[in-house]
């Protein structure tokens, strides 16, 4: 585990534990929410891909607000071996 996503990395893993499966989006929402720091998108969604623990389980078809367009969301679930990488 690299230092300087640990602690991103940990509370993706809280999170995804009490939640259960959540979106890219809700994920980088919370995670701006509850810390101080915040992050940024890119570096959210490059964690959930490159860490073994987090697996892709499909998409969400999402209606963009100001325009009308349609686009997919990953949404993102903890491995079912994650303690062992922790």
């Amino acid at each position: 585990m690299t230092g300087k996503t640990k602690r991103l990395r940990l509370k993706i893993v809280k999170h995804l534990e009490k939640k259960g499966p959540q979106t890219t989006q809700q994920i980088f929402d919370h995670i701006n929410k509850s810390s101080y720091g915040g992050t940024t998108l890119q570096q959210t969604t490059n964690v959930l891909s490159k860490d073994p623990r987090f697996r892709a389980i499909g998409f969400v078809q999402t209606k963009s607000p100001i325009e009308n367009q349609r686009y997919n969301i990953q949404v993102w679930d903890l491995t079912l071996d994650y303690k062992d990488w922790s």
